[in-house]
């Protein structure tokens, strides 16, 4: 569904514009282990908006970032696709 793309991809270029905003990598890996978690990821956009993430928003930035696809972001993926 045509609609259904647009939505997405709206929302990845949105999540591409926080996670720009939400601050430099080191700042997100709260552990140090060079992965930004599930966790951290919310915690991070929590920080920043003040309010819960949603789901949608999170799986975005997921989506615009994670090129392996195991819910993390590596340094070298946010590398990427900072560009």
């Amino acid at each position: 569904d045509s609609g259904r793309e647009l939505k997405l991809s709206v929302v990845e270029a949105f999540a591409m514009d926080l996670w720009r905003a939400i601050g430099p990598f080191a700042t997100l890996d709260a552990n140090g282990d060079e992965e930004v978690c599930v966790d951290e990821l919310r915690a991070a956009v929590a920080r920043v908006t003040n309010a819960p993430p949603s789901a949608l928003l999170i799986d975005g930035v997921l989506r615009a970032l994670d090129a392996d696809g195991d819910r993390r972001i590596s340094r070298a993926e946010a590398e990427r696709a900072e560009g």
